[in-house]
């Protein structure tokens, strides 16, 4: 019988010389104590987990593998993934002093601590608001965790454990992604095109799931959304700023290619590519219209700056060469500065075809149409 999914141990009394630094995951992951190994030819988790790790959650780092065992060969198609336990958070942060807490943990195992978050969460007696909910929870933790979930269409919720420092006394609640492998694949929703799944946020904002009393991210999120137009607004800002800047076509299409040479390698064709690269292309205008369709979100516009080749400029504080284009929230501002090298002297701004009053290098446009931007320089 061989197994789909393995725990492996390394100790210390190994030696470093038995096991360096480097050689699996990155440095940042060091000390590597406990990591899982799984069976996963189609790679969703890992990707997903990628992606995540990619626009600023805390995710476990993996590594598709061959397994041997005592130089045997014992089966293909396994990913490597990091164990979430003490010893993964000390190699984040330098110590073990925290309170974790599971969805899947029987209520008389909960902490008081967390038991109180839930709680709160569900209390109808106050009005959730960004401000009061910044006091106990890490939010941008928690809007990123539902990015990762809503960009990668999730559909096992809640997994992941929620973390506490105990050594920090600012110290908020934040949650570490995990087990990811429901991801992009379409195996709920028939008769739909992979990237158009939307069960993922249907059932949050229905609560259908009937884990609001386990778990406080959704009802945290679905409230906030629902009653605090000021995180909606942040909410919709920080998910343009994930499909504009941080996951670019050039990252996407990077670990696209590399899971597929790595099945390629490990002879799964488990991954199929195409439908990969089909799949991200058209998922951010399709959560554009997830925003509108449940939240009211505004319709969203395309941005584009025309720039002369190789000047450089900062776009919502992200660099680019020679132009950038990204979609953007009806009212919703994008920020460019030009980068001014001594030969070269700014003129205007032209919007749109027509000009406008000279701001100098920098420029803050409510995006209200379809629009592109064009900075007009002069070289000396």
């Amino acid at each position: 019988m061989k197994y789909k999914g393995m725990r492996f141990y390394f100790r210390d009394v190994y030696g470093a010389e038995q096991f360096k630094d480097n050689i699996l995951f990155s440095k940042e992951s060091e000390p590597v104590k406990r990591i899982i190994v799984r069976k996963e030819p189609a790679f969703f988790n890992a990707i997903a987990l990628d992606i995540s790790r990619k626009i600023g959650c805390i995710a476990p780092y993996t590594q598709p593998v061959k397994v041997y065992f005592n130089g045997s060969h014992y089966d293909d198609h396994f990913v490597l993934t990091e164990h979430i336990s003490e010893d993964y958070l000390f190699s984040l942060f330098g110590h073990k002093n925290f309170i974790i807490e599971r969805t899947i943990k029987k209520r008389r195992d909960r902490s008081t601590e967390f038991d109180n978050l839930r709680k709160w969460a569900r209390d109808r007696d106050i009005t959730m608001t960004m401000n009061e909910v910044k006091k106990k929870v890490d939010i941008k933790n928690l809007s990123l965790w539902w990015i990762s979930q809503l960009y990668c269409a999730g559909k096992d919720h809640y997994q992941g454990p929620a973390v506490f420092d105990k050594n920090n006394k600012n110290a908020k609640w934040f949650w570490i992604n995990w087990d990811m492998d429901q991801s992009i694949q379409n195996t709920r929703e028939k008769g739909k095109k992979i990237w158009e799944q939307e069960l993922c946020l249907a059932e949050v904002v229905h609560s259908t799931r009937g884990l609001d009393r386990k778990d406080p991210r959704g009802v945290l999120f679905r409230r906030l959304m629902n009653e605090d137009q000021t995180y909606r607004e942040y909410f919709e800002k920080l998910l343009s700023e994930v499909l504009n800047h941080r996951l670019s076509a050039k990252y996407i299409e990077s670990r696209v290619s590399y899971f597929e040479m790595m099945g390629k390698s490990l002879g799964t064709e488990a991954f199929k590519g195409e439908d990969i690269r089909q799949y991200f292309k058209n998922r951010p205008a399709f959560l554009r219209k997830l925003m509108k369709k449940y939240f009211n979100s505004s319709e969203s516009y395309l941005c584009q700056v025309k720039l002369s080749e190789n000047i450089k400029c900062e776009v919502d504080g992200y660099t680019y060469i020679s132009g950038y284009k990204g979609w953007y929230f009806k009212g919703s501002k994008i920020t460019i500065k030009l980068e001014i090298k001594k030969n070269v002297k700014m003129t205007h701004w032209i919007i749109n075809g027509k000009r406008i009053r000279s701001t100098g290098s920098i420029l803050n446009y409510s995006v209200n149409k379809n629009t592109t931007i064009k900075p007009i320089i002069i070289y000396s």
